[in-house]
């Protein structure tokens, strides 16, 4: 049985193959390259998103870190002040209403294990529309009770 004969598109079709093959690869080159550049400047932006939310973690822990120094780190010579008063932590330390109002605190007082004050300071309470000239003395009762 003898074969037909192809016709000519058909070996047309099949010598532009390679052809089309060449110009499909070369198209996903191109899309690949282009594409390669925006996924890096994705990719960085991401890295830079990433980068700025652990500073800021950082930050806020180095921020905590501060408060919790500052508000402890002035009782760490306090055992020194009671075994040695001394006018230098009393100017630094005791004067200041930032320890009292962090701990929120209407006296502070120092006493040494006789039960004599040292050193004693008092804040009155921040209350609006208080006369606090009616307040009593409470630490004078208090020195009465101790």
């Amino acid at each position: 049985m003898a074969q037909p004969s192809r016709s000519i598109d058909h070996l047309l079709a099949y010598s532009m193959f390679p052809v089309w093959a060449g110009a499909i690869l070369m198209l996903l080159i191109v899309i690949a390259l282009a594409q390669v550049p925006a996924a890096q400047r994705v990719e960085e932006r991401r890295m830079e998103e990433h980068l700025q939310r652990v500073i800021r973690a950082v930050q806020n822990d180095i921020g905590a870190m501060n408060a919790f120094t500052r508000d402890w780190g002035i009782w760490d010579q306090s055992y020194h002040f009671l075994a040695h008063p001394n006018q230098a932590y009393i100017n630094s330390n005791l004067l200041v209403d930032t320890p009292m109002r962090d701990f929120e605190l209407n006296v502070l007082s120092y006493m040494d294990l006789q039960g004599s004050e040292i050193w004693t300071r008092t804040l009155l309470p921040d209350a609006p529309d208080a006369d606090t000239t009616l307040l009593p003395s409470f630490l004078d009762d208090l020195k009465l009770q101790l």
